[in-house]
């Protein structure tokens, strides 16, 4: 049987998962951020007359410049300025070309022109016309962790690099982090999400403001949830007068709860557009979809009613869920990050056993679960009290909480700081006549990265290396690898382990042993780490001629094992790596890396029960 192995793969997609919730029939869905309310019985109605209209035709392309939907979605965009109060004073939509005025004539003049307005299906599709047009090979994108998994996916896609700069402990960006990592990396695209997914906080405006002013690139906010956030929330579209590499990303899946229909759209400059014309397919939007967004835009009121209903039952879980036991981020949108968690995925499986299905996302400690119907609240509330009746120890003490942010412990009108782990990080620089590296680590972190050593495998694995140790890392290297690589991939790994084990402390309170089996595809590694202070490395299993394989670039087969002992070495760690099983190169070398990955985790990872040293010695 054909598998992705035998097919001429990009390079840079091999090993890469396809994005996706479960879809499971469960009783109550709670963990992709849809709306719950079915689409009121008026708009239904509509929307029949609409389709029904542009049935006869549907044998002709449809509008390619979707006029009609443009002046609807300018229409409604101009209510929600109206209700912020607007552009600054004295300021104006963007000046249009003749051309311009006369694609859109009899619009209207309110304060968005249509010539500002892109759609695609879906606001992912929007997003990927915007990188198609200025990301790609060579060019890089920025954005603030843990934020929306597909700004990633989608930057890849195109070939582009992406860069995460992790957020504050409270998933707040400030101002000054912000400008700081903009001027540092001098991104091409910058990301801003607000209400950020999956943590449901909004963004100052004065943040995107800053963002906008140290950027020479494009800066994309993306306000998917703007429309369930709470009094004070301040939209990036009172900004676009005079900034015209903004672009404001929004969707009708949310509020206007038409997940099934897909249709996103964006407002920017018209230059922008214009350049979004350039990537699009040809009518890429059907006549049915450009009908019913139509339809739905006409009976807005109606369909937003649902957005009041939806944020008291976000409040409602909130209450319980503190009430509980459980820690919650203040939340703009229709869903809430809730932590203190001991065990995400055992609670996340008990929830699904109880019939309500909700989201791990990946974040220490935390689960999230979006709004729904009075209904749906009431069966949430009653399987977590349920599931915490049977298993208490699902709510973890403070200490096992990684990376707790102090604004998810408290009510979001309660003052005073929450409790905070104990720091675990270190970092450190390198330099020789053959390379130069800087590394930093967060022991504690959600597994975010951002690396650059000049050998794009080696980036790829060490980015595989931070996202399934949950180790936040953080590697800049420069060296001779015009000659070879093999004195920057030593180097960074001796840094990576330096760092390590200073991070680790006297590693008072940690598992200290781990282990993993891991599987990638046809390959199988399994790697047992003992955090010791005595290092030692042992490797097998691999089939003959690995080490010769060039897996990417010049990076071969041999660079793996000699990477992950002069870590282990440095860090002061025993390692057993073996590979089990394996036939193709990438795969063998990153299964290797993952399975160490994992050990990593469970070996550093605090445990409630150990007092002190994991020592019978009384050292490591």
């Amino acid at each position: 049987m054909t598998t992705l192995d035998d097919l001429p793969l990009r390079a840079d997609l091999r090993g890469r998962s396809p994005y996706g919730a479960p879809q499971l029939d469960v009783p109550v869905r709670l963990n992709v951020n849809e709306n719950s309310h079915p689409v009121p019985a008026e708009v239904v109605s509509a929307l029949e007359h609409e389709l029904s209209a542009v049935l006869h035709d549907l044998n002709r392309y449809p509008d390619r410049e979707f006029d009609r939907l443009r002046s609807a979605l300018a229409h409604y965009l101009d209510g929600v300025l109206e209700r912020q109060g607007g552009p600054a004073a004295g300021t104006a939509a963007p000046e249009r070309t003749d051309s311009e005025r006369s694609a859109t004539e009899n619009t209207g003049t309110g304060r968005i022109d249509p010539a500002q307005i892109w759609a695609a299906n879906g606001s992912n599709e929007v997003l990927a016309h915007i990188l198609q047009a200025f990301g790609g090979p060579g060019r890089t994108a920025l954005g603030f962790t843990p934020s929306y998994s597909m700004h990633p996916l989608i930057t890849a896609s195109t070939g582009a690099a992406w860069i995460a700069v992790d957020r504050e402990a409270d998933f707040g960006i400030s101002v000054e982090s912000a400008v700081a990592a903009v001027r540092e990396h001098r991104p091409d695209v910058v990301f801003l999400c607000t209400p950020n997914n999956p943590t449901g906080n909004g963004l100052d405006l004065a943040v995107v403001e800053a963002v906008l002013a140290a950027s020479t690139g494009i800066v994309i906010v993306d306000e998917a949830y703007a429309e369930f956030a709470r009094p004070g929330f301040r939209t990036a579209l009172t900004l676009l007068p005079d900034h015209p590499r903004l672009i404001v990303s929004r969707t009708m899946s949310k509020a206007f709860a038409f997940a099934g229909v897909r249709l996103g759209y964006a407002v920017a400059h018209p230059a922008v557009i214009d350049a979004l014309r350039l990537v699009r397919l040809p009518y890429h939007l059907s006549a049915l979809t450009q009908a019913a967004a139509c339809a739905a835009l006409a009976h807005a009121p109606a369909l937003l009613a649902t957005v009041d209903a939806l944020v008291e039952q976000r409040e409602r879980m909130a209450a319980a869920l503190l009430d509980a036991g459980f820690t919650v981020v203040p939340s703009d949108s229709n869903f809430l990050l809730f932590g203190g968690i001991a065990e995400p995925h055992a609670l996340w499986q008990d929830l699904l056993d109880a019939g309500v299905l909700v989201r791990d996302t990946g974040i220490p400690g935390h689960l999230r679960v979006n709004a729904g119907t009075a209904e749906e609240t009431d069966a949430f509330i009653d399987a977590v009290h349920r599931v915490l009746e049977s298993t208490p120890e699902h709510l973890a003490a403070p200490t096992q909480i990684p990376r707790l942010p102090p604004a998810a412990c408290r009510p979001p009108d309660s003052k005073g700081p929450g409790p905070r782990m104990t720091e675990r990080q270190a970092s450190a620089h390198r330099a020789t006549s053959e390379s130069d590296v800087t590394v930093r680590v967060d022991l504690d972190g959600t597994g975010a990265s951002d690396i650059s050593t000049g050998v794009p495998f080696y980036d790829h694995m060490l980015t595989a290396l931070s996202k399934h140790s949950l180790i936040d890392l953080t590697v800049k290297a420069e060296g001779d690898v015009h000659i070879d690589v093999h004195h920057t991939v030593e180097d960074t790994a001796i840094v990576i382990g330096q760092v390590l084990r200073e991070a680790l402390g006297d590693k008072a309170g940690i598992r200290r042993y781990g282990d993993a089996l891991v599987p990638l595809d046809e390959s199988l590694a399994r790697c047992v780490v003992d955090v010791s202070g005595r290092p030692y490395f042992v490797h097998s299993g691999e089939p003959e001629g690995q080490q010769y394989h060039l897996i990417g670039g010049h990076f071969t087969g041999s660079m793996v094992a000699h990477a992950l002992e002069s870590l282990a070495f440095n860090a002061g760690f025993t390692v057993h790596l073996s590979l089990l099983a394996g036939r193709d190169p990438h795969h063998i070398a990153e299964a290797q890396f993952k399975a160490f990955a994992r050990a990593l985790r469970a070996a550093v990872e605090p445990d409630p029960r150990v007092t002190g040293i994991p020592s019978t010695k009384g050292a490591l």
